[in-house]
């Protein structure tokens, strides 16, 4: 599922809905929606990991109990929501590539709701400038995203550059297994 251009991008598993109602208004949603991603994302703080040990468990533990709460909490709402069943994208700051079997609404789409995080019920909203079908991924539509205020659009950014970079890191970490000493 190839984006065409070099900027990052990372593959994922999320809800995905096209709508004809276009996405005015949405920039401090869509700020808020990638600043609880990065929230739930975080990694802990250097500080934490350098501090005591007794501190360190007390962190893991209460970050532990968080997380239970966040699953709890998430399995309760996907039980409450009629999500469209998550599908593999590509996504990245400029659009993303998804697949045409994708329900699509009689008149054009005007924006995208993306799920980018299963213990969040808040999607990302984004306008669609362009949908076509993608040359290179067979039976995939590429939607190239319309105008986005700076601050979502840094944001986003971020946001892919960090699944990218991620995504990158386990690929290496895998490849050190696989090629490890024989």
């Amino acid at each position: 599922m190839p984006m065409s251009s070099t900027a990052p991008c990372y593959q994922d598993h999320c809800s995905v809905e096209l709508s004809a109602q276009a996405c005015d208004d949405c920039d401090a949603s869509n700020l808020a929606v990638l600043a609880a991603i990065n929230a739930l994302e975080a990694q802990p703080p250097p500080h934490v990991q350098e501090d005591t040990e007794g501190r360190l468990q007390e962190w893991q533990y209460i970050d532990a109990k968080l997380n239970v709460l966040i699953q709890m909490f998430a399995g309760f709402w996907r039980q409450q929501c009629d999500l469209p069943t998550p599908v593999r994208i590509e996504l990245s700051a400029s659009g993303l590539c998804l697949p045409a079997t994708l329900p699509r609404p009689a008149s054009p789409a005007r924006s995208v709701r993306l799920y980018l995080h299963p213990a969040l019920p808040q999607a990302l909203q984004l306008p669609v400038g362009r949908l076509h079908a993608d040359p290179e991924a067979p039976g995939m539509l590429r939607l190239e995203f319309g105008e986005i205020a700076d601050e979502v659009d840094d944001a986003l950014s971020r946001h892919v550059f960090r699944h990218h970079r991620r995504a990158l890191a386990q690929a290496r970490q895998a490849s050190n297994l696989h090629s490890g000493p024989e």
